[in-house]
């Protein structure tokens, strides 16, 4: 089997890595931190549908391992949805992305599977917002990237649904996937484009007083300007912008239209 494995250093073709991973990629090769990692495409992950766990272990050469050991650190594997980014949101949610995954044969097989079985989806188990898609079955890239340990995580709304001159950021400590998911809140801000002033920043909550505003603005700043980076690279200023700051830097997640 030809194994088919993209780096995300390499540009890439949307109906080969879906819209996440070729978002990524692009994102990446303009020098915006992503994690470190790569795609198994489209063509492939197709094929391993069709073998059994058994005959998985064949792709485990030494080209693929040295992939692997390349990320030096523990795994999370993604999909990418073979779909436009403009229709992006019609599938959000729809793919369980497995995490903290030792880089070992056997864990990372067990672990792309759980996620390409996935993309056996029927009409009638979607939810309501894609039935009229009329989906058989969902292609799907797979996404291999290290796991970024999260200091700090969150959400940018690059255009704010309430008021087209602000970004929208939700942020909370640790991890993304609780607020992704509903289970926390987190803290949201809203400040006016281009704003330099600590006193244009709108909070949602008193408890974000203006000390911890002071200590998370240069966070912002950041933040902001790798948003507006990623407007420029995308020409489009109403960007869903998922990242996430390690102890020393950010990572851009997931980069998608926002509608």
């Amino acid at each position: 089997m030809q194994i088919n494995l993209i780096s995300l250093s390499c540009k890439q073709s949307l109906s080969e890595c879906g819209f996440k991973g070729y978002n990524l990629s692009k994102s990446h090769r303009s020098d915006v931190k992503v994690p470190q990692g790569f795609i198994c495409g489209k063509s492939f992950c197709n094929k391993l549908l069709e073998i059994n766990e058994n005959m998985m272990e064949i792709i485990f050469n030494e080209e693929f391992l040295k992939w692997i050991n390349n990320i030096q650190g523990l795994v999370a594997i993604r999909s990418s949805a073979i779909i436009s980014s403009s229709k992006a949101n019609l599938v959000s949610g729809l793919f369980t992305t497995v995490r903290r995954i030792a880089p070992n044969k056997e864990d990372i097989i067990k672990a792309m599977l759980k996620v390409l079985n996935q993309s056996r989806i029927k009409n009638n188990n979607l939810p309501l917002k894609t039935n009229y898609m009329k989906f058989r079955k969902i292609s799907i890239a797979l996404i291999i990237q290290k796991e970024v340990d999260c200091v700090i995580s969150g959400v940018i709304h690059s255009k704010s649904v309430d008021d087209p001159n602000c970004i929208d950021i939700w942020f909370k400590s640790g991890d993304l996937a609780p607020l992704m998911s509903g289970y926390e809140q987190g803290h949201h801000v809203r400040i006016p484009k281009h704003s330099t002033s600590l006193d244009e920043i709108w909070c949602s909550i008193e408890t974000l007083d203006f000390g911890h505003m002071i200590g998370f603005w240069s966070i912002i700043r950041d933040l902001i300007e790798v948003m507006s980076k990623l407007e420029t690279l995308f020409n489009n200023d109403s960007l869903l912008i998922e990242w996430g700051r390690d102890t020393k830097e950010i990572n851009i997640l997931q980069v998608q239209d926002f509608i």
